[in-house]
């Protein structure tokens, strides 16, 4: 017997729990691998073709969005939408006192409370969910005022409790009169200084469905996969502008059969490493060991449902053990001819039992409509090279392994992690599990060339020794590849030393010089810094878009910087980290990029650790709101 099948008692109820979603569970206390899928959209970028509620409908006719001028206001040099009088919040703990007014009558002094939300600097869009207003440092009563330029009034609220949110209506309004001008808000306490933030509203929506893996910390470390609850490891998800979130995606729900090691047919028993395919009413994902690929409906209609017009060459081929997460290309995603690429460290395909997955990874194609297959063993079919999948050749690449590609829009070029090989059983090299660990670690792209591949070369800006470079994702209109990173020679998974940079590639401005976000870094008075809070797992929205020359592109990405309390695992005894998720921008103007601040998403549960998001024109349930 094989070391591999030798090992499959105690993986199978443990090591799997590295890779996936249990497998985040077990190990993070933040974030971890997952989806990296790159363009997953028809193509295109900065123009094309929006759906900005993809929940209300199929989006194959989707609502072109080129940015939008403010409407005026009736009197457009002094827009009503504050109110003239004070607002009382209604969700306050205790009641607001009816001489709120008077009590903050003098100036303030002293320090002002930690204003979390907004963050100084942020960008919302202008179809975003209203703003919150939340502090810490002080308790009891508190006045928030709000002013724009244009606006008659500022607005002025009381509560007694420690967040806020803009009423619907003034949102509204603001959202459509007041964009590219400071927003101020400014936070008082009732014997106390006040401390001030302003954000502004962009000439530019949001467009598509946020879908992000959910776990349940105190779950952390339970290794037993027949006891793992779907509901406590789900893919959750929100189209833009909803204020709340919605189950998409359940692994009890999911239909295509996966397969153990020893190759036997089972259900999938783990869900969390997601990614977009071109088809909007689906994600593709990794189960639990040994990392087979999996399809599944996000509808709510074909909810778990196997992918459409699936045969059984394109099963053969997701049934492949030792896969890592998948991307996709619009371009390439054609009836009879539905590409996929992702990596193999798979060694024989008539004995996928016979090696693991601390091998180092190839990079390889999936034809999810190929022939069928002609070999099998135990209870199912065998894909075999160079008919339901093969191999893309990586000349020049100095590094064995490969891992979370992804796949720029036109089809034309994959972005992946070029990573070293394992050195010895304690040290892993780059991968791990289904994960990236520990091991010098770069950007390389190469063409994608029917499959065929081609020269791989180091990506400028990306490729820096003195780094770890890694979950790369395209932008919308393949200018740009935001990606994590990590000093040389750190771990690579779940590291609270992680940052999110970008870089412009080809002809695009400034291509080559890797741009720090400003959205690493959360409010200084919080207490946390950046790095020191795993900022991770960015990923682009699936449009871009321009007005009056500033091109606009939004940014999801998850952070431990939230400041809920860890919180104690059930199983291994540890408190972990909830890490959970943030929207930021990049602007593109004159040749010269913007960075902004971040904007918590209050809309997402605080109660899981939220992270691998992917932002898509998927199709999901409509979330409930919740207030």
């Amino acid at each position: 017997m094989n070391r591999a099948i030798r090992i499959v008692p105690y993986l199978a109820t443990g090591m799997l729990f590295l890779g996936c979603s249990a497998a985040r569970v077990a190990n993070e206390s933040s974030g971890g691998s997952g989806d990296n899928g790159g363009g997953g959209g028809g193509g295109g970028g900065g123009g094309i073709a929006l759906n900005t509620n993809p929940s209300s409908g199929t989006g194959t006719q989707p609502t072109p969005d080129p940015g939008a001028a403010p409407k005026a206001c009736d009197n457009p040099a002094a827009c009503t939408d504050f109110p003239s009088a004070p607002i009382i919040d209604p969700n306050s703990p205790s009641s607001v006192p009816s001489n709120a007014a008077s009590q903050f009558s003098g100036s303030p002094s002293g320090a002002g409370p930690c204003v979390i939300e907004p963050e100084d600097g942020s960008l919302y869009p202008y179809n975003w969910v209203r703003p919150r207003v939340r502090w810490t440092g002080t308790s009891g009563l508190t006045q928030i005022t709000m002013h724009a330029d244009l606006e008659a009034n500022d607005l002025v609220a009381y509560t007694t409790a420690n967040s806020w949110l803009v009423p619907k209506d003034v949102w509204t309004g603001l959202s459509q009169h007041v964009h590219e001008a400071d927003v101020t808000v400014t936070v008082r306490a009732v014997n106390g200084g006040a401390t001030t933030a302003k954000f502004q509203i962009a000439s530019a929506s949001a467009a598509g469905s946020i879908v992000f893996w959910a776990a349940d910390p105190a779950a952390v470390g339970n290794q037993n996969v027949t006891t793992v609850q779907d509901t406590t490891s789900l893919l959750l998800g929100f189209s833009v502008g909803e204020e709340g979130s919605s189950p998409a995606l359940k692994f009890s729900q999911v239909k295509q059969p996966s397969r153990e090691q020893s190759y036997n047919t089972r259900t999938p028993t783990c869900i969390g490493c997601h990614s977009a395919t071109p088809d909007k009413g689906f994600v593709a994902f990794v189960d639990n060991w040994p990392w087979n690929s999996v399809i599944a409906g996000v509808t709510s209609t074909n909810t778990g449902q196997e992918l459409s017009n699936l045969d059984a060459g394109g099963l053969a081929a997701l049934n492949k053990p030792w896969a890592g997460p998948a991307a996709f290309s619009g371009a390439l995603w054609q009836p009879g001819s539905r590409m996929m690429v992702t990596t193999s460290a798979q060694q024989n395909d008539m004995q996928p039992w016979s090696t693991d997955d601390w091998q180092a990874a190839k990079l390889v194609w999936y034809n999810l409509d190929g022939p069928a297959p002609t070999q099998s063993v135990g209870q199912g079919p065998l894909a075999s090279l160079g008919q339901q999948y093969g191999v893309i050749a990586r000349n020049g690449d100095p590094n064995p392994g490969a891992a979370f590609p992804t796949w720029s829009h036109d089809g034309n070029t994959i972005v992946y992690s070029s990573t070293v090989g394992p050195p010895s059983p304690n040290n892993f090299g780059g991968c791990k599990d289904g994960r990236l660990n520990q091991g010098a670690t770069d950007l390389y792209s190469v063409p994608y060339n029917a499959g065929n591949g081609g020269d791989a070369k180091p990506v400028p800006g990306a490729s820096d020794k003195k780094w770890e470079e890694f979950y790369a994702a395209y932008s919308p209109d393949d200018q740009m590849v935001l990606f994590d990173r990590v000093p040389s020679g750190q771990v690579m998974y779940a590291n609270p030393n992680a940052e999110i940079f970008f870089v412009p590639m080809g002809n695009a401005p400034g291509a080559g010089t890797a741009v720090r976000l400003a959205a690493n870094d959360p409010v200084q008075c919080s207490g946390k810094a950046s790095p020191g809070i795993n900022n991770h797992f960015p990923k682009w929205a699936p449009a871009s878009s321009t007005y009056n020359g500033r091109t606009y592109y939004w940014v999801i990405f998850s952070s431990n910087r939230t400041g809920i309390a860890p919180v104690l695992s059930t199983y291994d005894g540890a408190k972990h980290e909830v890490s959970q998720l943030y929207l930021t921008a990049v602007t593109l103007e004159n040749g010269q990029y913007k960075t902004y601040r971040s904007v918590y998403l209050w809309n997402q549960p605080t109660t899981t650790l939220n992270t691998t998001p992917v932002w898509d024109m998927l199709q999901i349930p409509p979330a409930p709101t919740i207030y």
